[in-house]
């Protein structure tokens, strides 16, 4: 009788470990869910078929004349399959010199603050790509602080907040709290007045 209790006291205590087992994998997984949950409540997504890894901007910024030119350089990943092409948040005051695609020179379209750009190849889940936009212009500053030319103390100063979607109105994004890229360079040249 004595191993009879025994075995159930053990059977019991497995049980109980099983279900907290259980109840720490729900737990995790309803945390996960509720990650994903808040990026279905963003107001906008930006474009859903490549996560953003890297960016580079490369920049001039000009006080005087309050514009922005050089180009910008994203590494990455796509996440859906049979991509032809993809598209960036970027204001129609700005102007696209040219577009890069891994070296190549790409075709694109301008309209409703995107640069919409054709791939010329068909890109797969888990194909890495890097894109160079090249542009210039008078940025916009579409409240927030997106960008602004003002001064200090009688001095010059450039300054954004960017947030949380005003990275568009001074250079290519995927304009998104949603799609945090893993690192980024930022080289910006001032002029001295």
């Amino acid at each position: 009788m004595k191993t009879i209790a025994t075995f159930l006291i053990i059977l019991l205590t497995g049980l109980s470990f099983a279900q907290s087992g259980r109840d720490e994998c729900i737990i995790a997984k309803t945390q996960h869910f509720n990650r994903l949950q808040k990026f279905a409540d963003i107001d906008y997504p930006g474009d859903s078929k490549y996560d953003v890894k890297y960016y580079k901007l490369d920049i001039s910024v000009n006080h005087t004349a309050q514009t922005i030119s050089g180009n910008v350089t994203c590494n990455a990943v796509m996440v859906d399959q049979n991509v032809t092409a993809i598209y960036f948040d970027l204001t129609d005051p700005l102007v696209v010199d040219s577009v890069l695609v891994n070296g190549s020179l790409k075709s694109f379209t301008r309209g409703s603050n995107k640069l919409n750009i054709a791939l010329g190849t068909t890109l797969n889940q888990g194909d890495a790509f890097t894109s160079i936009v090249y542009y210039h212009g008078t940025p916009g500053s579409s409240g927030f602080g997106s960008f602004e030319f003002s001064s200090q103390g009688g001095n010059p100063a450039i300054w954004t907040l960017s947030e949380p979607y005003g990275a568009k109105d001074w250079w290519p994004a995927k304009d998104t709290p949603a799609d945090k890229a893993d690192s980024a360079d930022f080289w910006i040249t001032v002029s001295t007045s």
